[in-house]
């Protein structure tokens, strides 16, 4: 493949792996080889080294095999980011069995759906998990059920000396009714079984193209259709993100400690958050809880260097004022899904400064299914900077109708070339191209451009862009130029259709200070239109400026799109909210 990446990366990231014949087990395996004295994980005051973790996961695999658990198997691991789960993922794989890694907290509704669609026989699960979902294990295909404590990961030093982990009530309830066919065990008992014979102890399953890992939808839907990855594809995208993590050690001599405050059920959490960081031979700091009070103790007990999170994290972390020394110890916050807007850099940078450290910040992005990744500091100026592809990976700016290169500085649309994707069959897939190179090309639908220096900058999103007065606009662009004026903390700008046509509104946040005085929330509208119209052409400038108190986000701390348009709709139809502060300027 090309080697456009060159320009920014030394040689010896310029031709990084893109395929491997590994399993995650034997990837594992070849790192703890590589680094056996070197810290993988630490969950409170245990630390496992990677010569002990290599130990601990043989021995689950065998317990694991003890249980009856074979080659084609899958196994529900229901207990967060516990090592105990993160061990069973590389012995289930180890044995060719499937890691099924589930939200902890999940309603019965949706733990029925997702065991049903899975179709998983075996489940490790807390005493307190157990008594939530005894009822509804006789509707799914579960007929072992393996009670883990949080007790068997943690040091006496961190129930004694640390109010680490108040989990003595996910492990204290004893089950006592078990519903007909239901096997339950104890996971000490299992550990404490006798060995299997040894005629009967399955080596290293090598197929890595089998399923490896069920992870969690991100949109949870009805059905709650696993996403589903193979061992193969996990490693690609752990070559591809290596050279983050690897960074801090070419800088510093030292392994990164990184702590991961996303969920390992979900693809960011396990693929670029555990396991890309365990192939990097860099420390994971593991941390059960995700509220924001908890993340702030995470921070504080742990001090990592790095902290890998989504925009979400971010925001917790500015919530908490600018006077907090919570990133005392943090150089690096690794986002992923989405570009942070200026004002929480600006916040983020400013709480930094006053922890007395230098921060930078990497946005990961993932395009589609194919772990595609842009990568870039995000202390440079443009809060539209996608940055420069990771190695392995083409960027390029196209013609949505003929595919051909733009020139430079020009919009088009951004398309993407893997190594997953290079030489695969994916001509039913109408968003790939085979294009006159050979390769297929995934076109993104996000607009984009280049520049000189052959960073890629994002414009604004396909699926968004409407036309007003025959003049393509993107809300995205209007936002950046919104939140350039002193007082704004946030934009998220909509299109709304009316019988005399589209038109663009923008919702705002404004600082805390302009609640309390009707004159500044006034003079900020005006200064608003006026950077609008020095800035934007004029059908890219909002009609309308709504302020609110907060703006609705989904799960992973994005905007909801879809929940602001409604609250747009609820002011012109006079149904007040009280997030909403003030009514709309009259329309003519």
């Amino acid at each position: 493949m090309e080697s456009l990446w060159n320009v920014f990366y030394p040689g010896k990231y310029a031709n990084p792996e893109t395929d491997s014949d590994d399993t995650l087990y034997t990837r594992i395996k070849r790192v703890s080889a590589r680094y056996p004295g070197r810290t993988a994980i630490e969950y409170g005051s245990r630390k496992y080294t990677y010569s002990s973790l290599l130990s601990r996961i043989d021995e689950v695999a065998a317990c694991w095999k003890k249980l009856g658990v074979g080659k084609g198997d899958k196994v529900i691991l229901m207990m967060g980011h516990n090592p105990l789960s993160i061990i069973s993922v590389y012995a289930l794989d180890k044995i060719g069995a499937s890691a099924v890694l589930s939200v902890p907290d999940l309603s019965t509704e949706h733990f029925e759906h997702f065991a049903d669609s899975v179709g998983a026989k075996f489940c490790l699960m807390s005493c307190n998990q157990f008594l939530n979902y005894s009822q509804s294990l006789k509707n799914t295909k579960i007929t072992t059920v393996i009670i883990g404590k949080y007790k068997y990961s943690v040091t006496g030093r961190d129930r004694l000396a640390f109010p680490f982990y108040p989990l003595s009530g996910y492990d204290k309830p004893k089950p006592r009714n078990i519903p007909e066919g239901i096997r339950l065990l104890y996971w000490k008992d299992v550990a404490g079984m006798p060995d299997i014979p040894a005629e009967s102890q399955a080596g290293v399953d090598r197929d890595n193209t089998r399923p490896a890992v069920y992870l969690f939808p991100s949109v949870a839907g009805q059905e709650l259709i696993a996403t589903v990855l193979t061992a193969k594809s996990i490693n690609i995208s752990a070559n591809l993100t290596r050279m983050v993590f690897m960074a801090n050690e070419d800088l510093t001599g030292k392994p990164a400690r990184m702590l991961c405050l996303n969920e390992c059920c979900f693809s960011f959490g396990f693929v670029v958050g555990i396991h890309s960081v365990l192939c990097s031979g860099q420390s994971v700091l593991l941390f059960t809880w995700y509220d924001a009070e908890k993340i702030f103790f995470a921070i504080k007990r742990y001090r990592p260097d790095v902290l890998i999170g989504y925009n979400s994290t971010v925001a917790s972390i500015n919530k908490a004022g600018r006077i907090t020394d919570i990133l005392r110890s943090v150089d690096r916050i690794i986002v992923g899904g989405g570009l942070l807007t200026s004002s929480q850099k600006a916040t983020l940078f400013e709480i930094a400064r006053n922890s007395k450290r230098k921060l930078s910040v990497c946005s990961v992005s993932g395009c589609d299914e194919i772990l595609t990744f842009a990568y870039g500091p995000s202390d440079l100026e443009s809060d539209r900077l996608l940055g420069f592809p990771l190695p392995g990976v083409i960027m390029r700016v196209a013609d949505s109708a003929t595919g051909l290169d733009m020139p430079e500085g020009a919009e088009g649309e951004i398309a993407v070339c893997t190594p997953v994707a290079s030489g695969a069959d994916l001509s039913g897939d109408p968003d790939y191209r085979k294009m006159p190179d050979g390769r297929n090309w995934f076109f993104t639908g996000m607009i984009g451009k280049q520049d000189g220096n052959k960073m890629f900058y994002l414009v604004g999103n396909k699926s968004r862009e409407a036309r007003i007065n025959s003049y393509p606009v993107y809300p995205e662009k209007v936002d950046e130029t919104v939140q350039m004026t002193e007082g704004v903390v946030e934009s998220y700008s909509v299109i709304i259709e009316r019988p005399e046509g589209p038109v663009l509104i923008s919702a705002i946040v404004p600082e805390e200070e302009y609640f309390y005085d009707n004159s500044l929330m006034e003079d900020l509208r005006d200064r608003i239109k006026s950077e609008c119209e020095s800035m934007l052409h004029e059908a890219m400038r909002p009609s309308e400026v709504i302020f609110f108190v907060s703006l609705p986000r989904d799960s992973k701390g994005m905007v909801d799109h879809d929940a602001v348009r409604e609250r747009i709709e609820m002011i012109e139809n006079e149904e007040w909210d009280d997030d909403m502060l003030y009514e709309p300027e009259a329309r003519e």
